[in-house]
């Protein structure tokens, strides 16, 4: 998994929080602060409390959980999805509402920048979507190639 967050800088995620979101420096610093760890599994338990009653759903099995803390997010991967070339979609919907993104178009930017395996070609992909500008780079952006 730590291709999927070395490749994607938590800066250009943070990107993709909208700008008139009420918590947006909340997440950002929790995102920057970042914690991955893996878990031989993960089982999820589905609670909800409707006039007051509460109704317990059936645990399922995952690959992805999360704790949000007040200073970082704390991700937890199933073994399997932490050494997957391609991070798997429950990473994507987390990441998504995690950072409150409503856009459709970021949400695939940022699905497509989580799976791409080089960081240069991650950077041209922003950069030729309009998320990175050229002073952005890690570069001076000279060799960033436009199709």
């Amino acid at each position: 998994m730590s291709a999927h967050f070395h490749n994607l800088s938590t800066d250009y995620c943070c990107r993709f929080i909208p700008e008139a979101l009420p918590t947006r420096a909340q997440i950002d610093g929790q995102l920057r602060n970042v914690l991955v760890s893996t878990a031989t599994i993960i089982e999820q338990e589905y609670n909800l409390t409707f006039e007051g009653t509460s109704i317990a759903g059936r645990s399922d099995r995952g690959e992805v959980a999360s704790v949000r803390k007040s200073d970082c997010l704390h991700i937890f991967l199933t073994e399997d999805a932490f050494t997957s070339p391609c991070p798997p979609l429950e990473l994507t919907d987390l990441l998504v509402d995690f950072c409150g993104i409503k856009d459709i178009r970021h949400r695939s930017l940022l699905q497509m920048t989580l799976s791409e395996s080089s960081s240069k070609r991650a950077e041209q992909l922003l950069f030729r979507e309009g998320v990175l500008r050229r002073e952005d780079l890690s570069n001076d952006g000279n060799d960033i190639q436009l199709y």
